[in-house]
């Protein structure tokens, strides 16, 4: 963020009483210009995150760093530093014990870790870290996003019970939200008993 953006947010906060709205209309412009994959977003998202810093508002900034990672990664930016504001994010989170924002920030890193790095064993340690907290909030549709991730990245040799695992809770998510994919994910839990009984070789399709 640069030092002029910096300035004219300070100056923001200076003379506006209600921070917190003049943020939030920051934040909506910024979204509306992220939804046209306008490159401007990013600097809307900077101004924002430099008032929350000024007033020295950790949840704020958390859930600005968070967003403005996304804003990297969605419009082709720097993956590099995309995924650092997630790790910032991710740490600013747990600090203020924000657990939401914290599984959140950690499924992008997870998400990058896979994507952009290739690192797919880092992605699914990452997803597992994120795992406890969804079920701790009691999230069970990210709860069933995340263990779907877990089970996809862990297609590799020794790693059937894995998916196993992963699915039998899948599907019980499932029959508690009926689902509507719940036929679809029992299937998966069929081609794993056929990989045991060595039919296949794999549960996952070869694409």
């Amino acid at each position: 963020m640069g030092v002029e953006i910096f300035h004219q947010a300070e100056q923001i906060v200076l003379e506006m009483d209600d921070y917190a709205q003049n943020a939030e209309a920051f934040t909506q412009i910024g979204n509306a210009r992220l939804d046209r994959n306008d490159w401007s977003a990013i600097d809307y998202y900077s101004q924002v995150l430099a008032i929350f810093r000024a007033r020295g508002d950790k949840a704020g900034e958390a859930h600005m760093l968070n967003d403005i990672g996304v804003a990297e990664s969605d419009l082709w930016g720097d993956k590099e530093k995309a995924f650092g504001l997630f790790q910032q994010a991710a740490s600013l989170f747990q600090q203020i014990g924000n657990k939401a924002g914290e599984a959140t920030a950690l499924d992008n890193i997870a998400s990058m870790l896979f994507l952009e790095m290739n690192d797919r064993a880092q992605a699914v340690e990452v997803y597992k870290r994120a795992l406890p907290l969804w079920i701790e909030l009691g999230g069970k549709w990210y709860e069933r996003l995340n263990r779907r991730e877990i089970a996809a990245r862990s297609d590799g040799p020794g790693q059937v019970d894995e998916i196993e695992t992963q699915f039998r809770e899948i599907v019980a998510l499932d029959e508690a939200m009926g689902h509507p994919d719940l036929d679809d994910d029992r299937a998966v839990l069929i081609r794993v008993e056929a990989v045991r009984r060595g039919e296949a070789t794999r549960v996952w399709p070869v694409p």
